[in-house]
């Protein structure tokens, strides 16, 4: 699958990308703001080297005063890349990392040299070690979330989970949606299995005792199955009593 993936030419289209953004910018203001601060705070190992290659007969003092000068002229020439965005130091650079970016795409050797770390990478036994190490990590972090009431995590899930909650209590188009979507799955899972479910209603009813048959229909039918009763006994009572009279009388 990961065959006909150029990895040298994602990397380069990447960087190429950060170019057009000029996002490397602030990346070459920090990176002049850290050599200036190094010069700076490390002049007394400027003049160590200025005096370790300097002749012997030359003075000291005269040491010092190139040293300085060199730490002096250093540090402000990176304070001015630091401070000017139109420095001529970052036109070069940004052009030879635009250089870099399309030899890194075009080049053979870059597009060998990373599909052999590619290769060295998606090995069995690096895939194996590799997702094994993830999925603890994401274990280990997942428990530990879960189990701390002040995590992000457990915030997160439970402001999710109340927010739902009303959602579905008080969202009236909400509620329809999701009873829509029950209806037509279950109509749907119904007709592709037509004969299943008829036996499982068949099996259901049919073991149901007659109490339990009772109460659901009682459940189900409510106050009608009272009136049901009520007729039935009134019916039956009424019937009864017309063929007593008939047999009695005049029979």
């Amino acid at each position: 699958m990961t065959d006909n993936i150029k990895l040298n030419a994602i990397l380069g289209n990447g960087i190429i990308y950060l170019l057009d953004k000029n996002d490397h910018q602030k990346i070459i203001t920090n990176l002049s703001k850290q050599i200036k601060d190094y010069i700076i705070e490390n002049d007394e190992m400027i003049q160590e080297r200025v005096k370790k290659g300097s002749y012997s007969f030359i003075p000291s003092f005269v040491d010092n005063k190139i040293a300085y000068k060199i730490a002096s002229g250093l540090s402000d020439f990176f304070k001015e890349v630091e401070e000017n965005p139109e420095h001529e130091i970052r036109d070069l650079i940004t052009r030879k990392i635009y250089e870099f970016s399309n030899d890194l795409k075009e080049d053979p050797k870059w597009n060998d040299e990373f599909k052999t770390i590619k290769n060295d990478l998606l090995k069995n036994d690096k895939l194996v070690e590799y997702s094994t190490d993830i999925w603890l990590s994401i274990k280990k972090t997942l428990t530990e979330e879960l189990q701390n009431n002040d995590s992000t995590l457990k915030n997160y899930l439970s402001k999710n989970l109340n927010e739902f909650s009303q959602n579905l209590k008080t969202d009236e188009n909400l509620q329809n949606k999701i009873d829509h979507w029950v209806r037509v799955t279950a109509y749907k899972y119904i007709l592709k299995n037509t004969h299943q479910a008829g036996n499982l209603i068949s099996s259901t009813v049919g073991n149901w005792q007659g109490k339990e048959l009772s109460q659901k229909l009682e459940l189900e039918v409510g106050k009608d199955l009272q009136f049901i009763r009520v007729n039935g006994t009134l019916v039956g009572g009424l019937v009864g009593l017309i063929i007593y009279t008939i047999s009695h009388f005049f029979i």
